[in-house]
């Protein structure tokens, strides 16, 4: 199991690495249930139409997103 003070190095480490998408956007931490994620801060935005949150899903390939923490759960 990975300890606050790790995680938080890692975090720190990953956006000193990647500030920023291809796509000119910010990179943000966003916690999911498998793990704390860096990737681009277009993902997480709704669209203001369904053409909007389509073409948001179909370009999500090229944004960044990587894995910075990973979760799991001790088998005690």
């Amino acid at each position: 199991m990975i300890d606050n003070w790790t995680a938080v190095d890692r975090i720190e480490i990953a956006e000193r690495e990647m500030p920023s998408c291809a796509c000119g956007r910010e990179t943000v931490t966003v916690a999911h249930a498998d793990g704390l994620w860096l990737e681009c801060g277009s993902l997480g935005e709704p669209g203001g139409s369904r053409l909007d949150r389509l073409l948001s899903v179909l370009s999500g390939s090229g944004h960044a997103r990587r894995m910075i923490v990973e979760l799991v759960e001790d088998a005690a």
